[in-house]
């Protein structure tokens, strides 16, 4: 299980090819210390193939041969010419952010990019990252350990070149663990939700001062799985085509989501339903 292994994309010239981007997790040990890390594969689907019901014509292919990346965290970004996908992925235990450029015909590293972060063995990202949508902004969020604030870093993006720039940390405590790990940005761009297990919080974007714009919009109302008795607490977030955010429960299993029913809007009037959505089992 890994959080944001897999993405999936399609082209707009080719209603046929699809490429599936995923991650794998490996282990090393050094000097008592375990690390982890992923190759970076790809695997090309044509849905023309198999009677129209698709193959895969290229099957868990390395993007870089010996190239490998951190865990999760992988998301993407339409180029700005609207065809193509730029994909940003961290090396691991290092500054450097790679950006990849995925084509419906092939998928190329084009460089590294310099962040001014320090990152040591304890301090990977764990959790979830995003691109707004109006692709200004990579923003990835993170609860590296137990007892350590959460935080969230904020990248300027350029759609033409791929590359990232203009880094700010916004720090916070996090209320269970310290641990933070789902978030999305609302549709206009502006507010940026973190999920943080019993709580749902608001990030304005566009404040000067993003730390102090921080507002609950929701606190775990206490309701369980009738199924698998496990608490509906908030998990992964995502924005999707109709303009909401949804959010999985974890990290113990039910058959709810909870949704953001108008993001772009601030404070309580975003509209947060709890377990709102009851998905058959």
């Amino acid at each position: 299980p890994i959080i944001q292994g897999t993405l999936s994309l399609s082209f707009p010239n080719n209603d046929s090819i699809y490429q599936l981007l995923h991650l794998d997790m490996w282990a090393k040990s050094q000097n008592n210390i375990l690390s982890l890390y992923s190759p970076f594969y790809y695997s090309t689907i044509n849905m023309k193939m198999n009677n129209g019901l698709g193959e895969a014509i290229n099957l868990n292919k390395p993007v870089n041969q010996n190239d490998t990346v951190s865990v999760g965290q992988l998301t993407a970004c339409r180029h700005a010419n609207g065809r193509d996908w730029w994909v940003l992925l961290k090396r691991p235990y290092q500054r450097i952010y790679s950006s990849y450029l995925v084509a419906e015909d092939t998928i190329v590293f084009k460089f590294d990019n310099l962040i001014q972060i320090q990152t040591d063995t304890f301090n990977e990202p764990y959790g979830q990252s995003m691109f707004t949508p109006n692709g200004e902004k990579f923003i990835s969020i993170s609860g590296s350990r137990l007892k350590t604030p959460a935080y969230f870093d904020i990248y300027d993006f350029d759609r033409c070149r791929g590359s990232i720039s203009g880094h700010q940390r916004i720090q916070f405590e996090d209320s269970l663990y310290h641990i933070v790990i789902g978030g999305a940005v609302s549709p206009n761009s502006r507010y940026l939700y973190v999920s943080r297990y019993d709580y749902i919080l608001q990030f304005d974007l566009e404040a000067n001062d993003i730390l102090a714009s921080i507002d609950t919009v929701a606190k775990y109302d206490g309701f369980k799985s009738p199924v698998t008795g496990c608490p509906t607490t908030f998990f992964l977030s995502q924005l999707a085509p109709d303009g909401k955010i949804y959010i999985s429960v974890g990290p113990c299993a039910t058959e709810y989501l909870t949704v953001i029913n108008e993001p772009d809007k601030k404070g309580k009037d975003c509209n947060v339903q709890q377990h709102a959505i009851y998905l058959e089992v």
